[in-house]
């Protein structure tokens, strides 16, 4: 149950990105340069989360704090590729190596973010 509880967020989370990754147009979009701003924002929120997420279920398994914001920020990475990759199959979506940018800096703030609360500092001493 604990692993449940440590990784399923993280698998849910998975999955929401996937869904919205799949949807060929969103119902309400702003238009013009809000429309990539938007875009970008979301990115950088979605795998904000992702990234939080990963460090949590990595850094739970035993895995130093260290380690664990490195696996957890290559994993980000991995999924946002993977998603850009999905993306070039879903009609009217094509991959983007800034929403690949996008997702790297959401997910790399989060997991620094979480390193440093984690008290990584003392690892060092």
């Amino acid at each position: 149950m604990n692993r449940v509880r440590t990784w399923g967020p993280l698998i849910l989370w998975m999955g929401l990105i996937f869904y919205l990754s799949s949807q060929s147009s969103f119902p309400i979009r702003p238009t013009g340069i809000w429309d990539m701003i938007d875009d970008y924002v979301a990115h950088v929120a979605l795998y904000a989360v992702l990234g939080g997420l990963a460090f949590r279920a990595f850094h739970a398994e035993g895995i130093s704090p260290k380690q664990a914001a490195w696996m957890a920020l290559v994993f980000c990475v991995a999924y946002g590729v993977s998603d850009e990759w999905h993306q070039s199959f879903v009609p009217n979506r094509t991959p983007s190596v800034l929403d690949l940018v996008a997702d790297t800096l959401g997910a790399g703030l989060a997991v620094w973010m979480a390193y440093r609360r984690m008290g990584a500092w003392q690892e060092e001493a």
